[in-house]
């Protein structure tokens, strides 16, 4: 029988466990939402790592593209050298060879890569015929015989000359051998040698030789002509400079006679008076290996007069 002692003990569990049980789910309840805090706070935290990582690999990618842009030129000409290099190990070419190559790529592109024959064909003719007016004009102008020429023909001359470059010790000419070319020097310093090997002379900028050979079919060389040092020349060919002129048949026959008679009143042995009558100050006297050169002179201490045969 449910007494009312009985029933006040009962009244009392319920209550205490009412009680427990609450605090239990008020506890569950916040574990779950401080574990759910903790698992956004996580993801928060990685993603704003990696938009961090994001920012930096975007800030490198800059920098190396505006490194890549500013130094590019740079950059071919090492990749480029860097092929050479891999060539000449594989043909396991002499030191001395390598090393002579490796000069000509660093005159050539002052250590910086860039395709000229690209770069023109992008301009209009009439800036192409300005730049190569700038670099051959005055080269032209010197030559004696091209003195009456008209304008228009001296620029096209100027198109038709070719750049070569030549190594110390390099043979430009040699004595006796047929002549169809004549050579500009734009730069270097190149040594004139006699029939007998002697060295008579040195040309530097600005001069020329060997413009006999453009009137004066099967002529032969009367001087041996060897570079001193790195040179860059630039050559016109007989048959280039005669399809040029020979429309104009009576500057044709002007350049001719003007050349024949310089050739006469020169002999072809006195080589020295030859070059002097050619281009005036630009003629050094010869030096050899032993001594310094004169003020004016630029030749390395790699070079030493050559024997010719």
């Amino acid at each position: 029988m449910l007494t009312q002692e009985k029933l006040h003990k009962w009244t009392r569990k319920v209550k205490i466990f009412r009680v427990a049980r609450g605090h239990a789910f008020h506890a569950n309840f916040g574990q779950g939402q401080n574990s759910r805090e903790c698992r956004r706070n996580a993801t928060e935290k990685k993603l704003k790592k990696k938009e961090k990582r994001q920012e930096e690999s975007t800030k490198v990618a800059r920098v190396n593209q505006f490194y890549k842009g500013t130094n590019s030129s740079k950059i071919k000409y090492q990749d480029v050298v860097a092929e050479v290099k891999q060539y000449m190990k594989r043909r396991q070419l002499p030191y001395v060879t390598q090393r002579r190559i490796l000069s000509y790529y660093e005159y050539c592109f002052q250590q910086q890569y860039f395709s000229e024959a690209e770069i023109l064909n992008n301009l209009s003719s009439l800036m192409r015929e300005e730049i190569g007016m700038h670099g051959c004009r005055k080269l032209v102008e010197n030559v004696t015989f091209f003195n009456n020429l008209p304008l228009a023909l001296i620029t096209r001359i100027d198109d038709l000359l070719k750049s070569e470059i030549f190594l110390p010790n390099d043979i430009i000419v040699r004595v006796n051998e047929p002549g169809n070319c004549m050579y500009f020097i734009a730069s270097g310093t190149v040594a004139i040698y006699t029939i007998t090997g002697k060295e008579v002379c040195h040309l530097e900028d600005g001069a020329h030789f060997g413009e006999i050979a453009l009137v004066m079919l099967n002529e032969r060389r009367v001087a041996s002509v060897v570079a001193v040092e790195i040179c860059e020349l630039y050559r016109l060919d007989r048959a280039d400079f005669a399809r040029t002129v020979h429309p104009y048949p009576m500057l044709w026959e002007q350049v001719k006679k003007i050349a024949l008679e310089r050739q006469e009143r020169t002999p072809n042995d006195d080589v020295y008076k030859l070059v002097s009558t050619t281009v005036g100050n630009d003629v050094r006297p010869p030096c050899s290996a032993t001594k310094s050169f004169p003020a004016g002179g630029r030749a390395p201490a790699t070079y030493h007069p050559v024997t010719l045969h």
